[in-house]
């Protein structure tokens, strides 16, 4: 892994809309990160010291291995074996839209709108 395997978007909205903002596109883009996925979680987690609690190791930090703290005590378990991680991302693009340009994504957006209308 390295920096060029990742990129970042920003969305820039009204102050009070960011939760269903939020809602809506993790609904929409299903990212293997956020929780509600449940496959590669722990990306947003900061440096929790091992003894604070009963941890395990994030899939994500299973993962990636380049937060140091993550990896301080050597017998905290992961929370899931490597290989299981990796066929569930694998399982999950199999089974979900990959959006291949903003056309796409603002045509299922307004879908989606026009459905909520009624």
């Amino acid at each position: 892994m390295s920096l060029a395997d990742f990129e970042q978007r920003s969305l820039v909205i009204q102050t009070g809309w960011q939760s269903a903002a939020e809602e809506y596109l993790i609904g929409l883009f299903r990212p293997v990160w956020n929780r509600e996925t449940d496959i590669c979680y722990g990306f947003g987690k900061h440096g929790d010291a091992p003894k604070t609690r009963a941890n395990q190791r994030s899939p994500w930090d299973t993962l990636h291995p380049g937060r140091a703290w993550a990896h301080r005590d050597p017998d905290m378990p992961d929370a899931r074996p490597t290989q299981t991680i990796i066929d569930d991302i694998e399982r999950h693009y199999g089974n979900t839209p990959v959006y291949r340009d903003l056309d796409e994504i603002v045509r299922v957006f307004m879908q989606d709108l026009r459905q909520l209308q009624g």
